[in-house]
């Protein structure tokens, strides 16, 4: 049976690297800002709840999802960064919610309802407690790397910031998009630590 589901939008981040002065995620394409093609793509899930979180130039961020879509929470990052706080602190508003949670990049939005949904079916069909949605890229540089071991199991995710010469090497890479066991991404995050070239709390660890 379908448990409860919840689309977590990551939308705090600043997005340096564009040099722009407006937040990465209002950047239009095709005349809708990037974080309205990944509003449309979580609708297209059905979920319960979606929740987004935001910091960076908030004010106007959350006039555009208000603008977008209804009945998005908002929730606000706190001076912790990282995309394991901002999770975190999503979870916190779904006080009680123990269904799956797809996480999603606010700034990603070529990212289809259909692979999504693929995803989650798999995730269920699996019983697995974490699922990661990888790429294969020619240049994977400043991507974070999809580590394996000997026989391709999953072993860790590891930004490129912290990433050796040999796995910057790796061309799989995390495209940003999970689906989580609500209660046990809960637990894990509260595990998890700033100590890391970023000073983050990230989601990979």
């Amino acid at each position: 049976t379908d448990s409860a589901l919840a689309v977590v939008v990551l939308a705090a981040g600043e997005g340096t690297r564009m040099r722009s002065s407006t937040a990465k995620v209002l950047h239009p394409l095709a005349g809708v800002p990037l974080i309205g093609h990944v509003l449309s793509t979580a609708a297209a899930l059905h979920p319960q709840h979606v929740v987004a979180v935001v910091r960076h130039q908030r004010d106007a961020v959350v006039a555009a999802i208000s603008e977008l879509t209804e009945g998005v929470v908002i929730v606000d990052q706190d001076d912790v960064p990282g995309t394991g706080r901002a999770v975190e602190l999503a979870l916190g508003a779904l006080d009680g919610f123990d269904g799956d949670v797809v996480v999603v990049s606010g700034d990603v939005p070529l990212l289809d309802s259909v692979t999504l949904t693929e995803l989650v079916s798999a995730h269920r069909a699996a019983g697995r407690a974490a699922s990661v949605l990888s790429a294969l890229l020619d240049d994977a540089t400043g991507y974070g790397r999809i580590v394996r071991d000997g026989s391709g199991a999953f072993t860790k995710i590891v930004e490129h910031k912290d990433a050796t010469d040999d796995e910057r090497l790796i061309v799989e890479v995390n495209s940003g998009t999970y689906v989580f066991n609500a209660g046990l991404v809960r637990d894990a995050l509260a595990k998890v630590t700033t100590a890391n070239a970023q000073g983050e709390k990230y989601l990979t660890d």
